[in-house]
C-alpha cells in the first residue's frame, strides 16, 4: 500500500471549499474576456449571463462553506459534509450514469467546433473539470466504500484527465483525403514505402526517419486497400494503446497488488507520458526491458538489454544508450552496493552499456544496407548538423510556456518524491547507486534539452521523452517502496510518509496538461474536398498520359491510398524529409533537387501552397519557415509557376515557359 500521510476531514474540505472558491476569480475574468472578444455589449441580458450566475453560485457557495468551517460550527458543518459524500442509498445505476456524464461532458464541449473554440481558456477549462471531478468523487464514494475522501478525489481527476486524453486524440480521426497538419500524412507516406512493391510496382529506398516507428504504422497496409481513415484509427489505437500498456507494465513490475491502485496508477503513467508526448515506438524497448529484467536470470537481463537496443538503433540516435541505462537503473535500485567490490559492482553496467550501444549502431547499419539509402547514410545523422535554438527554453511563440519551465513543472512532482524518500530514509541506496542514478537523470535531461533546442523542435517535450520516462521509473519505484536497501538499513524502517500535497500536486500537474490540450474535432467540407481532389487528379492524369513525371511534395497520401491511380512515385522529395534535409544542410541532396528544379525534370508539381513570407527570429517556427522560404519556395517558384487549388492548401506548380537566372541557396 502507498505510505502517504492523510489529510485530517478539516483539512480536506478547507482546501477543496478554498479552490472551489479561488476557481471563480480568473474563470469569471476569463468569461468576461471572451464576451469582449464577441462584442457582447450588455453581457447581462446576454446568453453568457447564466453561466456567469451559475459560476458565481457555485464560487460564493464554496467561499460562505469555507467561512463557515473557520467558525465554531465547524464539526457540525464538516459533518453534514461527510454525510453528502458518504451517502448511502444511491442506486448504482444512477452513480455510474452520472459519473459516465461528467467524465464525458467537458469532452463533448470542447470537441464541438464552436464552443471549443468559445471556451478555449485555461482558467474557464479548470474551473468546469474541477466542478465535475467533485461530482464525480461523490459517485466514486457511492460505488465503492475503497474509496477515502481523498482517493475519491484523486481518482476523479485521473479518470477525468484519461477521458479527455483520449478524446483529444478523436481529431485526428477524419475521412479528409487531404492532410489534416503541416505533414499530418507524412507518417502513412514512409510506412508505406515497406510495402512500395505492392503499391507502387517499384522498389522504393525504406523510410529514414524512425524506422520503428513506421514499422508499426505500416501495419493495417497487410489489409489490401486499406483507407486513409483506418490508418488514422490505428494511429490513435497505437498511440492509447501502447502509452496504457506501459502503465500496466510499470504496475506489474512494481508489484502493485491492489487490484484498483493497479489499474489508476497505470492510468496516472497514461496522462504522465502522454506530456510529453512520448513517441509511440519508445515505449517498446522500455516494456521489453521493465518486463524480462532478472536479478536472479543475467541470461534474460541480457537479452533484454540487446534485443531492446536493436529496438532503439530503429528508433533515434539518442536513444541507443537508453535501454542499457535503463537495465543499469533497475540494477541500481535493486542490487545493494555496500560490502561488494565497487569495481566489480560497476562492471555489469559498463558492459551492457558497450553491448546495448554497439547492437543499437548494428541494428541502424543493418537497416540503411536493407533499406536501400546506403548512398545517402549521412541523412540517418541529419540532427547532428542542425542548427540550435538555445531560446526556446525560454518562453516563446513556438512554445508558450518554454522548454525549461514546461519540463521544470511536469518533472518538479517527481523530483520531490525521490529527494523526500532520499532525506527522510536515508542510507537506503549507498553513495555509489545513488551517484549513479542522479548523474544518468542529469545525462538525459542535459541530451534532451539538447535535441529539443535543434532547429525543427522545440514545440513541445518529446524530445525530452528519455529523462520523463527514466525519471518516473526512479521516482515511482522510490514511491512504492520497491527498491532494495542498503543490508545497514533496518527492514523495519519505512520513512516518514510522503505529504499528501506532494502526492496531490503529481496528480494535478499532468491534469492540467490534460485539460488544456483538447481542441476541437477537425471538420472539413466533403464537397469542396472532392472537388478539389478532381482538379488535382485531372491535371495529374494529363500529364502523365503526355509521359510526365508528377512530383508529390505534400500530399502524397493521395497516391498511397489511391486517390490518384497510374502515377509513377517519385519519392525522394517528400517534404518531411526535404525540410530535415534542408535544415541539417545536406549540400548532396540539396543539389540533385535544384539540378531536377533547373533542368524542368518534373512536368507537374503538387505541393502547399508557397508563400514569399520572411518571418521575424522568435517568431512561431520563424526559423523554421525561413529555411524553406529560402531552400524551397524561392527556387520552386522560379523555376516553376504556381495555379492554386481552391478551398485547399494545394497548389499545382508547372515549368515556367521561358528560362530563369534563379539563384539557389
Amino acid at each position: 500500500m502507498m505510505n502517504i500521510r492523510q489529510p485530517d476531514p478539516l483539512t480536506f474540505w478547507r482546501t477543496l471549499l478554498a479552490i472551489s472558491a479561488l476557481l471563480t476569480v480568473p474563470a469569471i475574468s476569463q468569461v468576461l474576456e471572451v464576451t469582449r472578444e464577441q462584442r457582447a455589449s450588455n453581457v447581462v441580458a446576454s446568453n453568457w449571463s447564466p453561466l456567469i450566475a451559475s459560476m458565481l453560485i457555485l464560487g460564493m457557495t464554496a467561499l460562505v462553506l469555507f467561512i463557515l468551517l473557520l467558525t465554531n460550527r465547524r464539526d457540525l458543518l464538516q459533518d453534514c459534509l461527510d454525510s453528502v459524500l458518504s451517502m448511502q442509498g444511491w442506486r448504482a445505476g444512477l452513480a455510474v450514469g452520472l459519473l459516465i456524464a461528467s467524465l464525458i461532458l467537458f469532452s463533448f464541449v470542447m470537441l464541438q467546433p464552436y464552443y471549443g473554440a468559445l471556451l478555449d481558456k485555461p482558467w474557464i477549462r479548470v474551473f468546469i473539470v474541477w466542478w465535475l471531478s467533485l461530482i464525480e468523487m461523490v459517485c466514486l464514494r457511492s460505488l465503492s466504500r475503497r474509496f477515502t475522501r481523498e482517493g475519491a478525489l484523486a481518482a476523479a481527476f485521473i479518470l477525468q484527465a484519461s477521458v479527455i486524453r483520449v478524446a483529444s486524440t478523436l481529431p485526428v480521426i477524419s475521412t479528409d483525403p487531404f492532410s489534416l497538419g503541416w505533414a499530418e500524412t507524412s507518417r502513412y507516406f514512409d510506412a508505406s514505402l515497406f510495402f512500395s512493391t505492392q503499391l507502387y510496382g517499384i522498389k522504393a529506398p525504406w523510410a529514414v526517419l524512425h524506422p520503428l516507428l513506421h514499422l508499426l504504422l505500416a501495419i493495417p497496409f497487410l489489409i489490401p486497400g486499406s483507407p486513409l481513415w483506418l490508418h488514422r484509427v490505428w494511429q490513435v489505437l497505437l498511440r492509447l494503446g501502447l502509452t496504457f500498456a506501459m502503465g500496466m507494465v510499470f504496475s506489474r513490475w512494481l508489484k502493485i497488488e491492489d487490484r484498483l491502485l493497479r489499474w489508476f496508477f497505470a492510468f496516472w503513467v497514461f496522462i504522465y507520458l502522454l506530456q510529453g508526448p512520448i513517441y509511440l515506438h519508445l515505449f517498446l524497448p522500455v516494456m521489453l526491458i521493465l518486463v524480462c529484467y532478472s536479478e536472479k536470470d543475467s541470461r534474460k537481463t541480457w537479452i533484454a538489454v540487446v534485443v531492446a537496443s536493436l529496438l532503439a538503433g530503429l528508433s533515434r540516435i539518442n536513444w541507443f544508450p537508453v535501454p542499457a541505462m535503463l537495465v543499469t537503473a533497475l540494477y541500481f535500485l535493486k542490487k545493494p552496493a555496500q560490502g561488494q567490490n565497487l569495481l566489480r559492482y560497476l562492471a555489469l553496467p559498463v558492459m551492457w552499456f558497450f553491448a546495448g550501444t554497439l547492437s543499437a549502431l548494428a541494428s541502424q547499419w543493418a537497416y540503411i544496407y536493407f533499406s536501400g539509402n546506403l548512398a545517402n547514410w549521412h541523412a540517418f545523422y541529419s540532427s547532428t548538423t542542425s542548427a540550435l535554438l538555445w531560446y526556446r527554453l525560454w518562453p516563446n511563440e513556438t512554445f508558450p510556456l518554454g522548454l525549461l519551465p514546461a519540463i521544470i513543472i511536469v518533472s518538479l512532482p517527481l523530483i520531490l518524491i525521490i529527494f523526500w524518500k532520499i532525506s527522510k530514509q536515508p542510507g537506503i541506496l549507498h553513495p555509489l547507486r545513488l551517484f549513479g542514478l542522479i548523474g544518468m537523470i542529469l545525462v538525459l535531461f542535459a541530451g534532451g534539452l539538447t535535441v529539443s533546442v535543434k532547429i525543427g523542435a522545440g514545440g513541445d517535450l518529446h524530445n525530452l521523452d528519455a529523462f520523463i520516462i527514466f525519471l518516473m521509473v526512479v521516482a515511482g519505484t522510490l514511491f512504492w517502496d520497491r527498491q532494495v536497501n542498503e543490508p545497514s538499513v533496518s527492514t523495519r524502517v519505512t520513512g516518514s510518509p510522503f505529504p499528501w500535497q506532494l502526492v496531490a500536486l503529481g496528480i494535478l500537474v499532468p491534469a492540467w496538461f490534460s485539460i488544456q490540450f483538447v481542441q476541437p474535432v477537425h471538420t472539413f467540407n466533403p464537397g469542396i474536398a472532392e472537388s478539389a481532389l478532381d482538379q488535382i487528379r485531372s491535371r495529374v492524369e494529363q500529364v502523365a498520359q503526355d509521359d510526365g513525371e508528377v512530383l508529390f511534395i505534400s500530399q502524397p497520401q493521395l497516391l498511397v491510398f489511391k486517390n490518384i491511380v497510374g502515377i509513377p512515385l517519385v519519392s525522394d522529395y517528400e517534404k518531411e524529409f526535404l525540410i530535415e534535409m534542408v535544415m541539417a544542410k545536406n549540400t548532396l541532396y540539396l543539389t540533385k533537387f535544384y539540378n531536377d528544379l533547373h533542368a524542368h525534370r518534373f512536368k507537374l508539381i503538387v505541393a502547399d501552397t508557397q508563400w514569399y513570407k520572411y518571418q521575424d527570429v522568435g517568431e512561431n517556427w520563424g526559423e523554421e519557415n525561413n529555411l524553406w522560404v529560402r531552400a524551397v519556395t524561392e527556387p520552386l517558384l522560379c523555376e516553376y509557376q504556381q495555379t492554386r487549388i481552391p478551398g485547399v492548401n494545394v497548389s499545382l506548380f508547372t515549368p515556367r515557359p521561358s528560362p530563369a537566372n534563379c539563384i539557389y541557396p
